[in-house]
Parts: C-alpha cells; structure tokens; sequence
C-alpha cells in the first residue's frame, strides 16, 4: 500500500469519526431538550389532575355560642385559613366557621364538608375551639376554614395561625396572636396586645394598652399606642412610632425604627441597623457591629454622652469628638443640645454612629 493511499484512509477514518462526534452530540442536545421539555409537560398534567381533584367545591357554616359566665379567655389556634376577631354587643361567645370543601364530584366535596366539626371546651376558664375533619389524609388541602369569632368586653382572646391572615378590631379586652405566612392586622383594641410574627407582616395600632412585640423574619409596624412597648426582634424589620409610654427592647439581625416616643427609650442593637428619633424621654442605647442614626429634633434638646469603641462617630453638632490616647479606637462625644432637657446616652462597639440636628433625612 503506498503513503498516498495510507494517507487517504487516515484521514476518511478522522473524518468519518469526526461525522459521528457530532452525530452523538447531537443526539445527546436532543434527548437534553425533550427531557427539559418533558418537565413541563409532566407539571402541566399535575396541575390540570389536581384541578380536577378540586373541580366541584362546596360551602356549608358551623356555628358554635357559648355563655361567657365563668370564661376568662378564648383560644382559637389553626394551621389554615383566616380569623376575624370582633366585639360582641352581648353576653356570649360566638364562633362562625365558613367551611369550603372541594372534590372531584359532588359526592366526595360533599362528604369532605360533612366531616368538618367545631367543638368547645371550656377548663380553667379557658374556652377553647377546634375544628376537626376525618379525612385528614387525603382531603386537608381540599378543606378551608375562616373563622369569624365575636367576644365581650372583658374576655381575653388567644389566636394561633400558622398560614393565613388574621385580623383583630375593636376588641376591648387583652389580645394575644401567634401568626406565620400572612398578614396579620391589630387595630382599635382597648387592652393589652402580645403580638408574635413569624415570616409574615404585622400591624398593631390604635391600642389602649401596652403592646408586647416578637418578631421573627417578619415586618411589623406599631403605632399609636397609649402604654409600653417591650420589642424583641431577630432577622426582621420592625417599625415603632407614636408611643405615649416607654419603649424597650432588643434589635438582632435587623433593621429598625423608632420614632416619637413619648417615654423612656432602652434599646440594644445587635448587628442591626437602628434609626431613631422624635424622642421626648432619656434614652439608654447600646449596639454593637450596627449602624446607628440618631435624629434630635426636639426643641427641649438632649444631654448626650456618647462612647464608641471600634467605630465612628460623624455630625455635623457642634460638640467635640474626642479620642482615647491610649485606646485609638474609642472615641467619645458630650454636649448639650438646646436645653439638654432629655438625658441620651450611647455605647457602641464596632457600630457607625451618626448624629443629626433634624429629621430632614429621615423623611426622605
């Protein structure tokens, strides 16, 4: 065989195995696609199978009255739905439930809805209600129940609610919530309020009490409360403004807001970012690996003393930051703003501070 025909066959094999590379690849790019493909088709035909599951959908009430003699407080804790608390203009206890089930047919969402109970207990002066349905397994995402639950004055309410939305008004007696994925509103009570926010939003205003806050990775709002405020905070945004009483509380992982405050102010900031100002009381505030805003707006003024250590200090006040000689990274600022009627104190650590004379850009 000569080199010229040696040649020749070398380069038809490379060429010929070159051809079917690129066969295989693709080959391989097509079967990718269609398997791409095949996903949605596969979720479009869950979807659609699941519709169907829910195609015929039912609605029926439950209601439950119970004599508020001897009861102190009602709890109504669920995993779904929705609750409105409202004032009773007499003397019982009244839960309505709205009850929607669905099933493929009539006969199944008809069964599924005949399932759902609502009983009462009542022990230790706690009335307690609890909705139940047999068919847990296969019918619980095709059940929904939103409670309407109507309570006297004096009676204490205790609502737990893991998805769903959550609305309390006009209700003159203590109110404490546990809430999740929703919305949660608390408006117009005439009582103490525990509020517990996890992932979800929450609204507290108009209260005629004091107000106890835990937010955890949620967004909450309080304003307009006559008494205290008591806020714990973790991994969250909280916004606190128009507090006739004092405000305490403890800021991790955050950001938050506290404005118009009428009462002492004592709040701790951990790796948080906190804005504050409007403040007509002394003010205790610690932080540390934060941010921390102040706005002195006042006309009595403020009696500030000022020490940040790994941090700094920036205003534009005609107060002197000084420096330690044998600490360079403490800096300290005291002065007197207007008339220092109002006592505020600040040690940081590892936290920017920065002073201002108005609220010009906290309203931005």
């Amino acid at each position: 065989m000569t080199l010229p025909t040696i040649r020749t066959l070398l380069l038809s094999s490379v060429a010929s195995m070159f051809l079917l590379l690129i066969l295989d690849v693709w080959i391989k790019k097509e079967e990718m696609f269609e398997s791409f493909a095949a996903q949605f088709v596969n979720a479009e035909r869950t979807e659609q199978i699941a519709a169907d599951r829910q195609a015929v959908r039912q609605t029926a009430e439950r209601r439950v009255e119970v004599p508020a003699n001897g009861i102190e407080t009602v709890s109504l804790a669920v995993e779904r739905g929705n609750i409105a608390v409202r004032r009773s203009d007499g003397a019982s206890i009244m839960l309505q439930a709205t009850v929607t089930a669905a099933g493929a047919d009539a006969e199944t969402a008809g069964r599924r809805l005949d399932q759902v109970q609502v009983a009462e207990r009542v022990e230790n002066g706690v009335l307690t209600f609890r909705s139940t349905h047999e068919d847990m397994a296969s019918g619980r995402e095709a059940v929904t129940i939103d409670y309407a639950l109507s309570v006297p004055d004096g009676v204490a309410v205790r609502v737990e609610l893991d998805r769903g939305n959550v609305d309390v008004s006009g209700v003159r007696s203590d109110v404490e919530t546990k809430t999740g994925r929703g919305v949660a509103d608390i408006v117009g009570v005439t009582g103490d309020v525990t509020a517990t926010v996890s992932e979800g939003e929450l609204y507290v205003a108009g209260i005629e009490g004091s107000v106890t806050l835990s937010n955890r990775n949620g967004t909450a709002t309080v304003e307009d409360v006559t008494g205290d405020v008591a806020l714990d905070a973790y991994a969250s945004s909280t916004y606190v403004s128009r507090i006739d009483g004092a405000v305490e509380g403890t800021v991790a992982q955050g950001a938050a807001q506290v404005r118009d405050v009428s009462g002492p102010l004592a709040l701790t900031g951990r790796v948080a970012n906190l804005r504050l100002g409007g403040l007509r009381g002394d003010a205790d505030i610690s932080a540390e690996y934060g941010k921390l805003r102040l706005y002195m707006t006042e006309p009595e003024g403020y009696a500030l003393q000022a020490t940040v250590d790994g941090g700094v200090i920036r205003t534009r006040l005609p107060i002197a930051i000084k420096s330690d000689s044998e600490r360079p990274h403490l800096s300290r600022m005291n002065g007197v703003v207007g008339d220092g009627t109002w006592k505020i104190t600040i040690d940081a650590a590892a936290t920017d501070v920065i002073l201002h004379a108005n609220d010009e850009g906290e309203r931005q």
